[in-house]
């Protein structure tokens, strides 16, 4: 079964009123990104998708979900990663194929001398190039194929700024200049498309 998980026509829209804007400041709280710029700022928080099939029921993604708001809403203490990147002349947006492991049944363990953990089941993501999702789908219809907006590419003159999720945590991440930031599929398990600028100059 083929689940989206992927930007709405709204999200796509916010990302283009960056085209043209000077990138004053990236900051993070630890859970969502902020990009500041001229008039603005975008916001990008972790967006949880449920992706259950039978032999996985709690199986979810995170995808990046993008927002601009108004600079100086965005609340909470920030730690400053990057500040005058210059104007925004292009911005990609990621995408990758994902589906899951076969869950595991973990028994009870011990790690600390009198801390019982209790068994349980693991899984986790194995990632695919977007073009092999239909592919997928055949071949195991009764399990979760999930097609997801892992990243938000957005380019300078100068410089590289990578806005994403890792498709598990429940955080939004950011490098910048980054070859192979960590968390993100490779590079042959990644599509990528063009947010077209709404503007003209």
């Amino acid at each position: 079964m083929l689940f989206q998980a992927v930007l709405t026509l709204d999200e796509r829209r916010a990302l283009a009123e960056l085209i043209g804007r000077n990138i004053h400041r990236v900051a993070t709280d630890g859970w969502a990104q902020y990009t500041l710029v001229e008039g603005g700022c975008l916001q990008v928080t972790p967006r949880e998708i449920p992706t259950p099939d039978d032999y996985r029921p709690y199986a979810g993604v995170c995808r990046p979900e993008p927002a601009f708001i108004e600079p100086g809403t965005e609340g909470r203490e920030k730690e400053r990663i990057a500040g005058s990147l210059g104007v925004v002349e292009e911005i990609w947006v990621l995408k990758t194929g994902l589906t899951f492991t076969f869950p595991e049944t973990l028994p009870d363990s011990e790690p600390v001398k009198g801390v019982l953990v209790p068994g349980g089941v693991r899984y986790g993501p194995l990632f695919h190039p977007p073009d092999r999702l239909a592919d997928l789908t055949k071949k195991a219809p009764d399990q979760a194929v999930v097609d997801l907006d892992i990243a938000i590419e957005i380019r300078t003159a100068r410089h590289d700024l990578l806005l994403y999720t890792d498709s598990q945590a429940y955080l939004a991440r950011a490098a910048v200049d980054k070859k192979k930031p960590a968390g993100l599929p490779a590079k042959d398990k990644i599509a990528r498309s063009w947010i077209l600028p709404q503007k003209t100059a």
